[in-house]
């Protein structure tokens, strides 16, 4: 990635420092007033330096470096960055910086943006619109080119209006917002988003399951007002009436996206006798903690009971049993975000197709 500093050739610095000896290096903070005076020119001869202007004179230039050089100047990056030059940030939001998969968007993303030379800020905002807020206002103050929302959201017409007014917020500096790894908002004209196919990798699942004789299917992770959560019970909800099978309550517990909860829901099931031969977990996560419920009960997967993770997140091939899933390009999702800024990807709404990755934790039903 490129420095936010304007490029400064080492030789040319070190001959001209050399070549005048102007002494040792001041202490404290060095400004562009300093420089002009070591050099004997004028502050604007100096900005023009520092914006290589071709114009000026290559005996000054050489001056001015070597000034720099002997004070130790550093260029004012924010400065420039709200005058149209040098790097400009990038800002990658998220509410938790939690395991592997926001690495991904995140390595993906910066890939694209190294391109301009540009910096990706990654800030957590705890899920508070009031952080997301002073995100926002931060990456305002700083001329950032681009500001990512990563990961799902609320739902509702409420979050939609929140999303207009940051792209209104924003785009008084001339900044991108776009969502990333969230559903297309098509609420807000001209809102860019890259996203993955939730409901389509759910019915992956539920297919494949069917196809191995499964008919009581449990599900865990069904909850509301998460805008991931939503699709991914979309999805099961529809491939369940399209593989024409019951859709029974008892089985798919009310919950939260989160661990702990899915976990306690499925303990009670399995406690209570409930009637099911496979789960669906929403998150590979949730179903890490299945396998470790159905041992706790004596129950082996995929012999008793078959399941269902999503994500692929590292290492799930190699549990035991390795865990049958639905793998997410979290890389490329953040590429293709990346490429959005740089001007060098289709248009959105864009969708990545995710595949089912199939392994030993499913199998076909034992009657």
């Amino acid at each position: 990635m490129k420095s936010t500093i304007t490029p400064v050739p080492t030789a040319d610095v070190t001959t001209a420092s050399k070549a005048r000896g102007r002494g040792p290096m001041r202490s404290g903070v060095v400004n562009m007033k300093d420089v002009a005076e070591r050099a004997g020119v004028s502050t604007s001869t100096v900005s023009r330096v520092i914006a290589q202007n071709p114009a000026v004179h290559e005996q000054t230039k050489e001056r001015v470096l070597a000034a720099m050089a002997d004070l130790n100047y550093v260029v004012n990056g924010l400065a420039q960055s709200m005058q149209g030059r040098g790097s400009r940030a990038v800002g990658f939001l998220v509410s938790h910086m939690v395991g592997p998969t926001f690495a991904d968007v995140a390595q993906g993303v910066e890939e694209e943006v190294a391109k301009l030379g540009d910096l990706l800020t990654i800030i957590t905002t705890h899920a508070d619109p009031s952080g997301e807020m002073k995100a926002l206002q931060q990456m305002r103050e700083q001329r950032a080119r681009a500001v990512l929302l990563v990961g799902a959201s609320p739902t509702g017409q409420d979050y939609e209006e929140r999303l207009r007014k940051y792209q209104e917020f924003l785009s008084a500096t001339d900044t991108q917002l776009i969502l990333c790894g969230h559903q297309h908002v098509s609420s807000v004209p001209g809102l860019q988003s890259v996203d993955y196919d939730n409901i389509g990798g759910i019915r992956a699942a539920v297919e494949h399951l069917a196809a191995l004789g499964h008919r009581r299917i449990a599900y865990l992770g069904a909850a509301e007002g998460h805008s991931t959560a939503e699709q991914r019970l979309r999805g099961f909800e529809l491939a369940m009436k399209d593989s024409g099978l019951d859709l029974d309550p008892a089985i798919i517990p009310a919950s939260t996206f989160e661990v702990e909860p899915c976990e306690a829901a499925l303990e009670n099931l399995v406690s209570t006798g409930a009637d099911f031969t496979a789960v669906i977990a929403a998150r590979d996560e949730i179903a890490v903690r299945a396998l470790r419920v159905f041992r706790n009960h004596g129950l082996s997967v995929p012999d008793d009971v078959s399941l269902v993770g999503f994500d692929d997140m590292p290492f799930m091939g190699d549990l035991t049993p390795a865990l049958t899933t639905v793998r997410v390009p979290y890389r490329e999702l953040g590429r293709r975000a990346g490429m959005l800024i740089t001007d060098s990807g289709p248009d959105s709404p864009q969708v990545l197709p995710v595949e089912l990755v199939v392994r030993a934790s499913t199998s076909a039903l034992h009657e």
